[in-house]
């Protein structure tokens, strides 16, 4: 075996952990938000819903804008999504008198007055950063849960007299086979009769493992609580008193609103604009299997003796 080799399997692993994670968080931020009245068939709704959301999820701008597909003229009345930058002059406020509309197919451009444009947040801040740093986390939770268990192995050590090892080796292998006899030779034991009584068992490592998975628990609750979506469990000991849960809620509000705010001034543009219905919100039935998921983790944490009293909550629409 090659120098290192071990070394750089267990890296690819530690990889295929963190993608893994980061594919289930990015997937989550495809869907936790639902647009409703978008003017799109049926049949391309979802597709238009996700691909929506991927630009926000990336940190871009989104534009939505109606074109003449026979003229390319702005305004048309085939509706387009797609990422939108600034092609003009920097208005004072930092954004443009025109845009280029970059989708799938081509490139479009309007002036300002008929496109709607969507921030990912006040900021412009990417949810990949935020998938990525969390998804880290989870990733070495989960192998830190991996390598417990294993450390739960407890091999028995053997000191076999010299030149006896493979047999040694044999014998304990129909032991371990459940053999109700095991023959050998007249000298096996060598002088000492008890020598079978001289092997010890190493220490297994302190068993973590079910509090690693309580901390991947509580991982995700600040994900969630990140995206707006209170599914924490708050341990709630005696000296804790309502204020305190207030301020928890007041705060996840506040990071509701950094999101949901920016798609929901967007759909208000598109009213304005096009005359559209066009409305936005968390998508209640992923919210609601959190929160069934959260509460069956809690109620776990307290059958196992933790003596906490647990609170459950969802900042709900």
């Amino acid at each position: 075996m090659k120098k290192g080799f071990s070394n750089k399997k267990q890296q690819i692993q530690n990889e295929a952990v963190y993608v893994m994670f980061y594919e289930r968080l990015h997937d989550f931020c495809l869907t936790f938000i639902k647009w409703k009245g978008l003017p799109f068939p049926d049949t391309i709704n979802r597709e238009v819903q996700l691909y929506l959301n991927e630009l926000l999820f990336r940190g871009q701008t989104a534009a939505f804008l109606k074109v003449d597909p026979d003229t390319g003229e702005v305004p048309g009345y085939i509706p387009i999504i797609g990422a939108a930058i600034p092609s003009d002059a920097v208005t004072w406020y930092g954004g443009s008198y025109s845009y280029s509309i970059q989708t799938e197919r081509d490139t479009l451009h309007a002036s300002r007055d008929v496109v709607a444009l969507c921030q990912p947040s006040p900021n412009k801040r990417s949810l990949m950063a935020v998938c990525s740093w969390y998804a880290m986390q989870l990733s070495q939770a989960e192998q830190s849960i991996r390598v417990n268990m294993i450390n739960q192995n407890t091999p028995a050590i053997i000191q076999s007299p010299p030149g006896q090892e493979l047999t040694y080796a044999n014998m304990f292998e129909q032991v371990a086979g459940f053999k109700p006899v095991v023959y050998g030779r007249e000298n096996l034991l060598g002088d000492d009769k008890n020598a079978l009584l001289a092997y010890r068992y190493l220490q297994p490592a302190q068993y973590v493992a079910d509090k690693l998975e309580m901390l991947k628990h509580d991982i995700l609750n600040d994900f969630f609580n990140e995206l707006g979506i209170s599914a924490k469990s708050i341990e709630k000991k005696a000296q804790l008193i309502s204020d305190e849960l207030n301020i928890d809620f007041t705060s996840n509000s506040l990071a509701k609103n950094v999101y949901l705010d920016c798609r929901k001034a967007f759909c208000e543009e598109i009213n304005a604009i096009y005359g559209e219905n066009v409305s936005c919100e968390y998508n209640v039935d992923l919210i609601e299997a959190i929160r069934d998921r959260q509460t069956e983790t809690a109620d776990n944490r307290d059958i196992s003796g933790t003596g906490t009293e647990t609170v459950e909550g969802v900042a709900d629409e």
